[in-house]
């Protein structure tokens, strides 16, 4: 079996020759890959690869150039653009789309792309049996919950107004009255959701509910199902005609539907493994098929994964790469130790420990540049004593985000306890106070433990990355200081981390948010009630009646102000904890092209090009070159 982490680290221990370096830059300068290669560290082992489940950045990272969406965000001027999508055009509503798609899109094994795959793809999204961890997203589209959340879909009524919503209600059994109700007058159906926190009485309710509304309790014509991907208002009019009803305006949605989980699946493969009962083979390397410039052709666990340029790709004579090799490398020492002898030229995760930010400063090859990203801590408010809020405000009080920003990142962060950042869309921040020890010292003693007398044992979690333990330790010993508590901290691998994050395995957890569009609404909605990457427990009504106004609201500033009121909401509630927003910085090797600061984080691999002039040393005028992408 092919190793290539034992010949890196080997690697790592022969200086670079001094014809390979230069001091403008940090490390060798020369490629050591042909020309037509580029050689990335993806900051460790995607969760998933499939576009569907993706969520988090690493898997967003190696998925990306796999497969396209109807949308992409321009790498220069970072607002959305077509990609499957060649135009679309908007109701006067706001509500509906028609997308007009690309004619030439084929899969990697030669089969036409169509609008049958997207509507597929983005139903398959919603499909509870995917397991996606984004898919409330799609609930935007009209009828997406009903179907993602299961719904009970009635039909045969006709008024689909308050009074027959009422009728429905008052006619239900007293043991099944604990429904919500919702409607769709142009499918002519209502939509019945059971709660119960238990997920099997929540079935046996559902299935009550459906037999006792087939026996005639609302009327003998009214019937009652499962509600199917069908109600779900995405349509393929034709091969290249896609319709989408939204459930209200959304200023953000052309945006949204350039992230990963947008992505058309090819069904027919899909489909295929499905049948054989192990759907989870289709993105392996010998199995997977692409629409996007690469397709992964080769895999080694933790190792690496190599890609090959698609040749069906419809941009194929345009991408000037035919190769990419990443290596899998989580932490930051070692990323810096490759970048240095070459063994990747720039990575997709933190490419340096922080105690080398002076140092870094002076190479060229280092970037700064802004980024729309919070870190923060989320507590399981399900556990004791973090179902308080009044611990939870104590904890995020006793922290000083100024000296971790100062003293331990120094790359320009900005503390802050809020989590939607400043000019974000327009955003004026809601100016949380940021740290006041005396009051989260009262607060603590409010809640039943002062001096943090009796005060429980809980865990912090995060993932394995040198600049995350510095964090947590430094939080550890706030807490103690201020609080007088003492808290475990315990690090893993970034996939167990998401896999306990998944299952609500922590007290408290490390996790950031990188904006999924640009628009407060990417934070903000992560924290709904019905959100899948809402995992702390968290749910307020309040909260979500705002969030539902905002996307409702096309009055650009009445709806910044629904976000602040949301806002306030979460940060008095406290479900999370900030600790600052993110500045983002890179290494990139000089002879790269066509890559380019994101506020977004993502970097599409099809516009970068690998600058010849280079293999001689460092060119006479380097910026001769011009660096823009292609259009």
């Amino acid at each position: 079996m092919k190793k290539i982490l034992p010949l890196l680290l080997l690697s790592l221990t022969i200086a670079c020759t001094k014809k390979d370096t230069h001091p403008d830059y940090y490390g060798t300068v020369i490629p050591k890959h042909p020309a037509d290669e580029m050689w990335t560290d993806a900051g460790g082992e995607p969760q998933y690869m499939d576009p569907a489940q993706v969520s988090d950045s690493v898997s967003q990272a190696l998925t990306d150039a796999m497969f396209v969406r109807l949308t992409e965000v321009h790498p220069i001027t970072q607002k959305p653009i077509g990609d499957f999508a060649t135009s679309w055009d908007l109701s006067q509503d706001g509500r509906e789309y028609t997308f007009h798609l690309r004619e030439d899109a084929k899969w990697s094994d030669g089969k036409p792309m169509t609008a049958h795959d997207v509507e597929y793809s983005w139903k398959r999204l919603l499909n509870p049996k995917t397991v996606s961890t984004y898919s409330q997203m799609a609930d935007i589209i009209q009828n997406g919950r009903a179907f993602r959340e299961g719904s009970v879909t009635v039909t045969g009524l006709k008024n689909f107004d308050a009074a027959e919503s009422k009728m429905i209600q008052d006619k239900l059994p007293a043991q099944l009255k604990d429904v919500e109700i919702t409607s769709d007058a142009r499918t002519k159906n209502y939509f019945l959701f059971v709660k119960d926190e238990d997920a099997q009485a929540k079935k046996d309710k559902k299935d009550q509910l459906i037999e006792e509304i087939n026996k005639g309790i609302l009327g003998s014509d009214i019937k009652a199902e499962p509600t199917t991907a069908n109600v779900v208002q995405v349509q393929a009019k034709d091969d290249y005609t896609l319709w989408v009803q939204l459930v209200s305006p959304a200023p953000y949605f052309v945006g949204m539907i350039s992230y990963m989980v947008f992505a058309p699946v090819p069904k027919h493969v899909i489909e295929k493994f499905e049948a054989q009962g192990r759907p989870e083979l289709w993105t392996r390397a010998e199995n997977i098929v692409v629409s996007g410039a690469f397709k992964l052709v080769e895999e080694e666990f933790k190792q690496y994964k190599i890609y090959q340029k698609n040749p069906l790709y419809f941009h194929a004579d345009k991408v000037r790469l035919n190769k990419v090799k990443a290596i899998m490398i989580e932490n930051a020492q070692p990323t810096m130790n490759a970048y240095k002898v070459g063994q990747h030229d720039w990575s997709s995760s933190e490419s340096y420990p922080s105690e080398y930010v002076d140092e870094m400063r002076k190479y060229k090859d280092t970037w700064f540049y802004p980024k729309t990203a919070v870190y923060y801590y989320q507590f399981n408010v399900e556990r004791k004593p973090l179902n308080d809020k009044r611990v939870r405000q104590a904890l995020s009080l006793a922290v000083d985000r100024k000296s971790i920003v100062d003293n331990i990142l120094k790359l320009g962060q900005i503390p802050s306890r809020d989590l939607v950042m400043e000019g974000l869309g327009g955003y004026k921040s809601i100016q949380s106070e940021v740290y006041n020890p005396a009051k989260a010292k009262q607060l603590l003693s409010e809640a039943g433990y002062p001096n943090g007398k009796d005060f429980p044992k809980i865990l912090v979690k995060f993932n394995t990355l040198e600049g995350h333990r510095k964090i947590a330790e430094a939080v550890q010993e706030m807490w103690k200081n201020n609080l007088n508590i003492h808290v475990e901290i315990t690090n893993m691998e970034w996939r167990t981390l998401i896999e306990d994050q998944n299952v609500h395995n922590f007290d408290i957890m490390r996790m950031a948010w990188v904006a999924d569009y640009l628009d407060p609404h990417t934070f903000l909605s992560v924290f709904l009630s019905h959100s899948t990457n809402n995992h702390t427990g968290w749910k307020n009504a309040k909260f979500d009646e705002l969030m539902d106004q905002s996307d409702y609201m096309r009055d650009p500033e009445a709806r910044l102000s629904l976000f602040q009121e949301a806002e306030h909401i979460l940060a008095d509630e406290q479900p999370i904890m900030p600790i600052y927003w993110y500045s983002g910085t890179k290494q990139v090797k000089p002879y790269v092209k066509g890559i380019f600061p994101s506020l977004q984080d993502k970097y599409n691999w099809k516009y970068m090009w690998i600058d010849e002039r280079w293999y001689k040393g460092v060119p006479e005028n380097p910026d001769a070159v011009p660096n823009v992408p292609w259009e």
